[in-house]
């Protein structure tokens, strides 16, 4: 049961992550002047970085809260 808690938590918070570098990039394009798939396209390569980074975090975190709680 932990572990659904734990994936449900995960794909929140990757749902959570697309929302925001979706509103970045829209943003960006706004600014610009230019349109959200050019923006998207100068900057793809930054996504899966960045979302492998945070998700990472997201673990790491938890993990150390897990380890909190049971010590």
């Amino acid at each position: 049961m932990e572990m659904i808690g734990k994936l449900i938590f995960l794909v929140l918070m990757s749902l959570l992550y697309c929302v925001v570098v979706g509103s970045l990039f829209y943003a960006v394009a706004w600014v610009t002047g230019r349109s959200f798939l050019e923006v998207l396209g100068d900057l793809w390569i930054a996504v899966p970085f960045s979302f492998v980074a945070t998700m990472s975090s997201v673990l790491k975190i938890t993990k150390e809260e897990d380890s909190a709680g049971r010590g």
